[in-house]
């Protein structure tokens, strides 16, 4: 029935558009816009403009005031000529047209014979069309400098990107945590469904692949702010990546990637006595092609590539391990990657362009030592799991006018990723605390999951006459969500549990620790679950948004657009929707000078934040979770990788009981929302050299979590543990969420001209509050909407919470960052790349045990930042390459030449502390 509201909605937008010159927002390519005049600045009509590129050559004619606008260009490099009888033909050579950028070239036809030629100045470089802030990292910058083999390796490259706690794939953009990004390609997001994460994802393992091959991306562009009513889903940013697709001419490489572990220097290992293992080596190694050309000239393309990646990680058992418990490990932790891409690109009409993609990264993890930890116990067999993950993807796009003044940009797109793991025992986990720490049993808790979302988007556009031109823009998107998890803890089943006059048995295993009281041993069993331990959710995402671009004069534009989102989460036992989520964007562009070489901007706009459907798995299906007390005089621990006796009547007290109640969905709730406010100013100094300056406030405005009314300190005197509500935290039980990030970015760049390019940037933020977001780095969790943040009243129990209520540096606060990269090209051909990184540390805080849940690193025990920040740390990398050239090669296999390269990373070998230990308690 929605599809139907959609397509019914889609009907009457295009029934309602303008008629008048029009055309589309491209999501995947960008676009060349100008004029055309005689030297007196007199519009000339009706002029010849012919853009020719590597897949043939597009044409447009200028209107009545001369502008004319050539759409969906694949990024990349194009000639432009303009034409009219009775004038010398202009040209503009190697015009860089960038994903979702708008290159402004104003042509000057000298009257004269037609076929003499004139050459324009310089193409300007700043994009007048656009506020968004960022980075757009091409393949050709890619290939120059030193970045690992990922396209996670890019987003540091971007200003106000930095690390989340997570993975480089999952990285804080703007103040928000790692899970509040939004990840396209070609238009369609590859985003897993549960968490809301690059790619398949795991709570353990982290990203678990992308679902995309680094060697398929033609441009990645990272969005940190000032976004087109267009984008949503995110608080975080907008990452856009745009794939390669073949040319008139045939081409393809062969290529291999080693990285060696021999290679490695010594590394630095933490002497932290709760670390179990360290990391003494890694190696990768990929062997692949791709290859792409014409299917017919000028009208079908195709694009194919495959590149196998085989990965060893080597992991010794830690020495502060050894000496506590007489043994040393080293295991191999060993996976491979299947990468595969490929593509068929159709210009069906000059009019009509199609476009057939599919992508993934299938994986696999042998079965072995998986888990660092299986270095951490005698036998680390006991340990050993087998994983498999990885995603796939198949997207068709459509670009094209539908009539002479309405033209198309529509998507149809399925993505799936999932992640499984086989544990080889089903012993439980156990830690022993009562004379050091000494480990046992299997992995414990481990979880398969399955992603699925299938999209449909479609966007129009269209020009218009009215006091100025008016650019105006709309569109619609559903997204067909599926998510299913299952969880479970390693270890027996049937454990009978007594929880007041009843006696409850277990479908789960568990997870145990083992402490010594004042008078007694016990064991705490947490992870207990009965019932169903699986869940299959759904969910229903429609936005729809309307824009209009007004330039009362050339050197001047203003954009006011609304954005509508509407989310229905089902879970497996109840489901609720979230409407009347509207987001307003206002944006304000300034050419100072008038002569396309500066730039003055500000942008407002508002965000929400997509929930993921971890929320249904956790809040809105059934998931009751069980801690129980034994006595440990009354078990069996003569096999501590299996303990004995856990019985009612070897029970301390009823257990805590988690889930019991179905958590309540206050029909109240809002989404999450973030304002945003950009301003900006940006000059062209020199032919291709721009310097800029920008300020970014990004303030939470609301956030949804879960709460529950019981006090903490009540409950450790057995007090019943309330019903959770997923509602919007705030006065009187708790504090109003907050975070503010403030950041101020200075950057020169130049692009690439007379062999090189450089691009640095120096930014100063401050991240404030009292709530992360969808991901806590100081203790690890994984649950967007439903971490701990606000389980408990903190403002009705000060003693506990005063300290988590207050704000202060929020843990990815880092004050300063510098970056800068950049390539030279020498007449040989010969490559040299520098990559050079500077930040400075993130806030300590000590975190206290929460005895009610039986973890650490919940409670703070002090102000945040109190004890002070991780060490400053920087990075200098180097890339060379060299292309050999074999005429033999090239004249009778087509070989034009041979290209070596060595990437060199962390140069100034600097080892230090990223992470430190919190924890001012444990249980």
């Amino acid at each position: 029935m929605k599809r139907v509201i959609l397509l019914s909605g889609l009907l009457v937008l295009v029934l309602a558009g303008w008629a008048g010159l029009a055309r589309a927002q491209e999501a995947t390519t960008g676009s060349i816009v100008g004029t055309v005049t005689d030297p007196g600045g007199k519009p000339l009509a009706a002029a010849t403009v012919k853009i020719l590129s590597n897949q043939g050559a597009k044409m447009a004619m200028t209107d009545a005031d001369g502008r004319f606008r050539v759409r969906y260009l694949t990024p990349g490099a194009y000639n432009l000529s303009a034409s009219l009888p009775g004038y010398i033909t202009a040209e503009c050579p190697d015009i860089p047209v960038r994903l979702l950028s708008r290159v402004r070239i104003e042509a000057v036809l000298t009257p004269g014979a037609s076929e003499k030629i004139e050459v324009v100045g310089s193409v300007p470089v700043i994009d007048l069309y656009s506020t968004t802030t960022g980075a757009t990292i091409s393949s050709s910058v890619m290939n120059s400098i030193p970045i690992g083999r990922s396209f996670s390796s890019t987003l540091a490259l971007a200003p106000g990107v930095v690390e989340s706690g997570i993975d480089r794939s999952n990285p804080s953009i703007a103040g928000a945590s790692g899970l509040e990004n939004t990840y396209i390609v070609d238009g369609m997001s590859i985003g897993n469904t549960g968490y809301g994460s690059a790619g398949s994802y795991s709570i353990l393992y982290g990203s678990m692949g992308t679902g995309v091959n680094y060697d398929y991306i033609q441009e990645v562009q990272v969005k940190t702010g000032g976004y087109e009513p267009e984008y949503g889903e995110a608080l975080g940013g907008f990452i856009n990546m745009v794939t390669k697709t073949g040319t008139n001419r045939f081409s393809g490489s062969i290529f291999t990637y080693l990285q060696l572990d021999n290679l490695e220097t010594k590394r630095v290992q933490s002497d932290h006595w709760l670390l179990s293992s360290h990391t003494t080596g890694y190696s990768s190694k990929d062997y692949g092609f791709e290859a792409g050309g014409p299917i017919v000239e000028d009208k079908a393309f195709w694009y194919a590539a495959f590149d196998p990646t085989y990965t060893t990680r080597t992991r010794k058992t830690a020495p502060q391990v050894t000496a506590a418990n007489g043994f040393t490990n080293t295991v191999d932790i060993n996976r491979t990657i299947y990468n595969y891409a490929a593509n068929v690109k159709w210009v069906a009409h000059p009019n009509h362009t199609l476009t057939l993609s599919a992508f993934g990264d299938p994986s696999v993890g042998e079965n072995g030592p998986q888990r660092s930890s299986a270095v951490a116990v005698k036998d680390p067999t006991t340990r050993y799991t087998e994983i498999k993950y990885g995603g796939n993807n198949v997207v068709g796009h459509w670009n094209g006018e539908l009539l002479p003044s309405w033209f198309i940009e529509g998507t149809v797109a399925h993505h799936v990723d999932k992640f499984d793991e086989d544990p080889a025992s089903n012993a439980p986990q156990g830690s022993d605390w009562r004379d050091g720490l000494k480990r046992y049993g299997g992995v414990g808790y481990y979880a398969d999951n399955k992603s699925e979302n299938t999209q449909y988007q479609l966007r129009l556009s269209n020009f218009v006459q009215a006091g100025g031109e008016h650019h105006l823009r709309y569109g619609v998107g559903y997204q067909d969500i599926g998510y299913e998890e299952t969880a479970n803890y390693t270890g027996p089943t049937g454990i009978q549990l007594q929880v007041g006059d009843e006696i409850v048995e277990t479908t789960s295993g568990y997870v145990w620790n083992a402490y010594s009281a004042e008078s007694f041993d016990y064991l705490q069993a947490w992870g207990l679950r009965s019932g169903n331990l699986g869940a299959k959710t759904r969910a229903d995402y429609i936005a729809a948004f309307f824009s209009d671009t007004w330039n009362p004069a050339k050197y001047l534009s203003i954009m006011a657009g609304i954005r509508y989102e509407e989310e229905t989460l089902k879970g497996t036992v109840t489901k609720h929707t979230w409407k009347d989520n509207w987001s307003p964007r206002f944006h304000v562009i300034l050419d100072p000078t008038r002569d396309n070489r500066s730039k003055l901007s500000f942008a407002f706009g508002r965000y929400f934040g997509k929930v993921p459907n971890d929320l249904a798995v956790r809040a809105m299906s059934e998931e009751v979770t069980y801690v129980a007390f034994y006595d440990m005089g009354m078990l069996d621990m003569s096999d501590p990788n299996n303990p004995q006796g856990l019985r009612p009547e070897a029970q301390l007290m009823d257990p805590y009981v988690f889930g019991n109640e179905q958590t309540r969905i206050d029909p109240e709730s809002k989404l999450s929302y973030a304002d945003e406010y950009v301003v900006a100013a940006e000059r062209e100094i020199i032919p291709s050299v721009t310097v800029g300056v920008t300020y970014l406030r990004r303030h939470l405005g609301r956030t949804l979590e879960d709460v529950q009314d019981s006090l903490y300190s009540d409950q450790l005197q057995g007090g019943h543990f309330g019903e959770y509500v997923i509602t919007n935290p705030g006065p009187p039980n708790n504090p109003e969420a907050k975070r503010d990030y403030d950041s101020v970015t200075l950057k020169i760049q130049k692009h690439m001209q007379d062999n090189w390019q450089m691009f640095a940037s120096y930014s100063w933020s401050r991240l404030w509050g009292n709530y992360e977001g969808h991901f806590r780095r100081d203790n690890g969790q994984s649950d967007p909407f439903i971490t701990s943040a606000f389980d408990f009243p903190y403002l009705l129990d000060p003693d506990v919470w005063g300290y988590s209520s207050q704000s202060g540096y929020l843990p990815n606060d880092r004050r300063h960052v510098f970056n800068t990269y950049g390539s030279y090209r020498f007449g040989n051909g010969f490559d040299l790349g520098l990559r050079f990184r500077v930040q400075s540390g993130i806030p300590i805080t000590k975190l206290g045990y929460n005895y009610v849940y039986g973890v650490e690193s919940e409670i703070l025990l002090e102000e945040r930042g109190a004890s002070g920040r991780t060490p400053t740390t920087t990075s200098l990398g180097l890339h060379v390459g060299y292309p050999i050239v074999i005429p033999a090669m090239a004249s009778s296999m087509g070989i034009e030449a041979l290209e070596v390269s060595l990437d060199v990373f962390n140069l100034l070998n600097q080892q230090k502390a990223f992470y430190v230990d919190e924890m001012g308690e444990i249980g």
